[in-house]
């Protein structure tokens, strides 16, 4: 017992000594003061492809670039390989985010010549459209179509295919045509 009373006092005497110690001495003629920098790097919340757009944008335009999609050259009534493209989004809102497909024109166009958007790729028909996955061909439409969801987290991959096909009468020419990607956190 004497043993706790002992411990009580060395206590209450270590904090008088603790408080002599630290007493400031306040001296304005010795004052000195300077600036630290704070820094910080806030990533951005939504991104499509290796492009991001800050947070509350809309109309974001983003170079697709990678996704460019190029069937070379095919006869005409046969059917081109099938070309993959990897979407990539980016959300980090804790929002689901819808990625969407469309097209301002659904035809591939080689001066007045066309080929239309279509879903039966097969030989002698002409017709050019998309798949997610290894899912059934989709015609690009001028709405726009939802082909992915993410749980607003992270990065997410969308594996498109895209393919084409030829009619035996199809024309000759270099076709060209657009598709674009939509993503959108609400």
């Amino acid at each position: 017992m004497k043993k706790s009373a002992l411990l009580a006092v060395s206590a209450l005497s270590l904090g008088v000594v603790g408080l002599a110690t630290f007493t400031p001495v306040v001296n304005a003629a010795t004052t000195a003061s300077g600036n630290a920098s704070v820094t910080v790097t806030v990533g951005s919340a939504i991104g499509i492809g290796g492009e991001t757009v800050e947070e509350g944008g809309t109309n974001n335009s983003i170079d697709m670039t990678e996704y460019n999609v190029n069937f070379n050259t095919v006869t005409a009534g046969n059917v081109a390989a099938e070309q993959p493209v990897t979407v990539v989004t980016t959300n980090n809102t804790g929002t689901p985010g819808t990625l969407y497909i469309s097209a301002a024109d659904t035809n591939l166009k080689s001066g007045g010549d066309t080929i239309p958007a279509g879903t039966n790729i097969a030989e002698g028909t002409s017709a050019w459209a998309y798949k997610v996955d290894d899912g059934a061909f989709q015609a690009v439409t001028t709405s726009q179509v939802q082909i992915d969801t993410d749980s607003g987290s992270g990065t997410n991959q969308t594996a498109l295919k895209f393919g084409l096909s030829t009619a035996n009468d199809q024309a000759t020419g270099q076709y060209n045509g657009s598709v674009t990607y939509t993503y959108t956190v609400q």
